[in-house]
């Protein structure tokens, strides 16, 4: 998924090189390998670096290996992705 291209507005990137337990968030759009993402069939948002998933937890977001989980299951609307979980 490339939503901006380098350089441009802010981009979804898995902190410290994208390891599990990280935390992902909004970062200038630089080109890295973390802030590169595949959408899969089952709505899961995979950081490529690593193949984790974008998992909703609190109020943040952090990467985890990837278990079809609720928490794992991202949505679309407008501009934005949404977990699918209650209270997201």
């Amino acid at each position: 998924v490339s939503a901006t291209p380098a350089g441009s507005a802010a981009c979804l990137t898995g902190y410290n090189y994208g390891n599990a337990g990280n935390a992902a968030g909004s970062y200038p759009c630089v080109g890295w390998d973390t802030q590169r993402w595949t959408a899969t069939a089952a709505g899961e948002l995979r950081v490529e670096a690593t193949g984790l998933c974008a998992t909703a937890e609190g109020a943040g977001v952090v990467l985890r290996a990837c278990d079809g989980r609720s928490a794992q299951v991202w949505t679309r609307g407008g501009t934005a992705a949404r977990a699918t979980t209650a209270g997201r």
